[in-house]
């Protein structure tokens, strides 16, 4: 018989139009000078083709802070005013933001899963994705809305809503059919909107006894890799860190492809230090946080750095690296570790190419300049 999975997400509250002679096809950056003149004067197509991928709207800068996209600025500012946008453009939007997601692969004989997440721009709302798929015992995921709070409240909602099992899917499934139902929420502020959409997500399955990650690596791919990722180095006192930060698109092959990546600190061109950084989408909540201790840059390294006089003979090497089968990871403040199976996904490639850049390229603002 037909099963029926639920899934349920409420939205968390997040703090004049002038025809364009020629269509914008980029998103112009927040920092620019008359970023927000040139959004406001595109067409609501325009805007829809240009919508970060859903909870990417806002990501940390080049130049340092978090920076929330203008695109999804002046989109919120349209489906919160009454009558500026069409229940077909809102269908559009949540296709085009990939409100609904999953991996293209999933292994035989195991839980299917999807990633539904709110955007910024459709606060106030409920949505309700029902997958349409046969299962000998139907799945319910739910996840609820916390609203505004601290980060472990956040860290929560996302472990909630970023991994939500379905259930095991027939043989042969090449995609998923879910109705996508948004409501107003009755007790938080927002566009009173509630229609039904229709989307599919198309996915593989693989055998687990034949699965094997390959690696792959191309000039292309690199540069998309670099393009999507923010490096930072920052002091904290004693000790120093650096960082690694980087944004999937919907598709492309990063739709495939598990970026798993060893950062190492180079001196003169040798190791002196090395963290390895997970796939953004391997860990959720708390546990992507990294409590691990080994993530901290200490001792002599730090005060080298810190006399700014050796700062030249100092990068940083940004090298994909294979998954393990299991590893443990520190999943709170106490130090406490957990078991985790990298790939949680089933990506079938993994980057395995690398690049350097100089620290002082990667330095937090104003960093270069202490004492």
């Amino acid at each position: 018989m037909p099963g029926l999975a639920l899934i349920v997400l409420l939205s968390a509250c997040v703090v004049g139009r002038f025809p364009v002679p020629q269509p914008v096809t980029s998103a112009p950056d927040a920092h620019l000078p008359g970023a927000s003149k040139l959004v406001n004067n595109m067409t609501n197509a325009e805007l829809i083709a240009l919508l970060p991928p859903s909870r990417q709207e806002t990501a940390f800068h080049t130049t340092g802070g978090w920076v929330e996209s203008p695109i999804s600025i002046e989109w919120r500012k349209r489906v919160l005013a009454p009558g500026s946008v069409t229940p077909e453009e809102v269908a559009a939007a949540v296709r085009a933001c990939g409100l609904l997601r999953s991996s293209p692969t999933c292994m035989e004989g195991e839980p299917y899963h999807v990633w539904l997440r709110m955007p910024e721009w459709l606060p106030g709302q409920v949505a309700t994705a029902k997958a349409h798929t046969e299962h000998s015992s139907p799945a319910t995921a739910n996840a609820i809305d916390l609203g505004p709070g601290c980060g472990n409240a956040i860290a929560a909602q996302e472990e909630m809503e970023a991994f939500q099992a379905i259930g095991i899917l027939p043989p042969g499934t090449t995609h998923v059919d879910f109705t996508l139902t948004l409501a107003p929420l009755q007790f938080w502020g927002g566009p009173k909107l509630a229609q039904s959409i229709e989307l599919t997500l198309p996915v593989e399955l693989i055998s687990p006894a034949t699965f094997t990650i390959a690696p792959i690596d191309s000039p292309e791919l690199t540069a998309l890799i670099r393009e999507r990722s923010v490096t930072t180095f920052s002091f904290g006192g004693d000790y120093a860190s650096i960082d690694n930060r980087m944004t999937r698109p919907l598709g492309g092959p990063l739709a495939s492809t598990l970026v798993r990546i060893n950062l190492q600190l180079l001196k003169d061109g040798e190791p002196v230090w090395s963290h390895i950084v997970r796939d953004p989408d391997d860990l959720y909540g708390e546990a992507a946080w990294d409590f691990g201790p080994e993530r901290s840059i200490t001792g002599d390294i730090v005060t080298d750095v810190h006399s700014r006089e050796a700062l030249t003979h100092y990068s940083v090497r940004v090298q994909g690296v294979a998954p393990k089968q299991e590893e443990l990871i520190f999943s709170d403040f106490t130090g406490k570790q957990e078991r985790h199976r990298p790939n949680q996904w089933h990506r079938k490639n993994y980057w395995n190419g690398s690049y350097t850049v100089p620290l002082l390229e990667i330095m937090e603002p104003g960093e270069v300049a202490k004492p």
